[in-house]
């Protein structure tokens, strides 16, 4: 008789799983190349749209494979709340682990009291990381009396990390605090500098900015679209002609990717921590003319006479 190995869960992203993220847990055996298995994911929830598994398989050595079983929850909520059974099972054998997933608010908040003591009364004032003058609003909230203020952050994300700072002044004298707000969460990625159109048959570089803590794996893919805008017979390559994803900040991230221009399609960035990932897409629109609109003449000489068809 065999006896399988038991399964980890990598447990990382698990830590504060909030509402309407997309939540992502692997699940991983070392087993013998020969051995024939089920390796799934047992979860409370049946038969819901929003959850999906994956698997990779990696050589470990000559014997054996490291198998990734990845669980994924698309948009979580309150009902994803409970026990997760990760189980591998043989003819001879079967071994499970299980890991208990709560769900938390989102929104999380944060807030700084400043007391303050000046004569003649100092004017006060926040400044966001970019040194813009923060007013109250959905995202911030300030509030000032003769003696202190408050700022409050509100529904905290990795876009919020950075310095803030108070200003207190007065005839006599300016005086500045800073306070440091350092976010842990899924990463924010967006795509830069897409054209309106791409020639034909030209390699071109796409960049990707992505705020991250902790750092991220950043990923590209292009789905080629032969009727686009239709989907149908579309097909998805995963591009790997990646520059090293470069730090441009503290938390700030950039990846570049080449990619020759075959066809119409649409190109994804997707950027992931231990936190969760997020994608951002958009559409790669190719012209045959001299831009997103253009006259493309006769390829033959013309002489004066000619019936030619632009």
């Amino acid at each position: 008789k065999r006896t399988l190995p038991d399964p980890k869960i990598q447990d990382d992203s698990l830590l504060h799983v909030t509402r309407g993220q997309d939540l992502y847990v692997n699940c991983t055996v070392n087993v013998d190349v020969s051995t024939k298995y089920v390796f799934d994911w047992n979860t409370p929830k049946k038969n819901s749209n929003r959850i999906s598994t994956e698997q990779f398989r990696k050589q470990f050595d000559g014997n054996s494979v490291l198998v990734t079983c990845q669980l994924i929850i698309l948009n979580v909520t309150d009902e994803d709340a409970g026990e997760y059974e990760c189980f591998i099972r043989s003819i001879d054998d079967i071994k499970k682990i299980t890991t208990n997933i709560t769900i938390h608010e989102s929104g999380s908040y944060i807030q700084w009291v400043v007391y303050v003591d000046g004569y003649p009364k100092p004017h006060l004032q926040w400044y966001n990381p970019n040194g813009v003058e923060i007013t109250g609003n959905q995202k911030y909230f300030v509030n000032t009396s003769a003696t202190a203020t408050i700022l409050k952050i509100i529904s905290l994300n990795v876009r919020d990390t950075g310095n803030y700072t108070i200003e207190a002044k007065n005839d006599q004298i300016i005086e500045k605090l800073n306070f440091t707000l350092d976010v842990i969460a899924k990463p924010y990625s967006i795509l830069r500098h897409i054209e309106p159109y791409y020639p034909l048959n030209e390699t071109t570089e796409f960049h990707c900015e992505v705020i991250s803590n902790p750092s991220p794996n950043i990923t590209w893919s292009f789905q080629k679209c032969p009727n686009y805008p239709s989907l149908e017979n579309s097909t998805i390559i995963h591009l790997m002609n990646i520059m090293q994803s470069a730090a441009y900040s503290s938390n700030g991230f950039e990846s570049t990717v080449k990619m020759p221009i075959e066809m119409s399609g649409k190109i994804t960035c997707r950027a992931c921590n231990v936190l969760g990932c997020d994608s951002t897409t958009d559409s790669i629109l190719v012209s045959d003319g001299l831009g997103a609109f253009g006259i493309i003449g006769p390829k033959e000489a013309v002489t004066k006479g000619d019936n030619i068809e632009l």
